[in-house]
Formats: structure tokens, C-alpha cells, sequence
């Protein structure tokens, strides 16, 4: 198969303890503050449209 990849990473172990404990987490109006801020930032060197509304050629262009 030419396409096939095997990645191999070493985690460290974790204890179960650890992993069942209560994570603290975002409210959901923390998080759409967020949002909100990052949705009105200028979207870069290709205006202010988000990738999905510009063209093929527009978002693949070289500069």
C-alpha cells in the first residue's frame, strides 16, 4: 500500500483517578464571548470572508 502511514507515539501513563475527576470547564457564555470576539476579527489577507464563502481560485491563489 502506498498510501498507508503507522504513526508510534509514547504517552505517559496516567492514573485512574486522575482521569475520572471533574474537569473544570467553560460556561457555555464564556465560551460564545469567545466566539464572538474571534467572529469579528478581520479574517486575514483574503478580506473579511471566512474560507467557505471564497472561490476555488480566490482561496488557492498564489500571492
Amino acid at each position: 500500500m502506498l498510501d498507508r502511514l503507522d504513526l508510534h507515539i509514547e504517552v505517559p501513563w496516567v492514573e485512574f483517578k486522575e482521569l475520572h475527576r471533574s474537569p473544570v470547564s467553560e460556561t457555555s457564555v464564556d465560551v460564545q464571548k469567545r466566539v464572538l470576539i474571534s467572529s469579528s476579527m478581520p479574517m486575514g489577507t483574503l478580506g473579511r470572508k471566512p474560507n467557505l464563502e471564497l472561490s476555488f481560485l480566490r482561496l488557492y491563489a498564489i500571492p
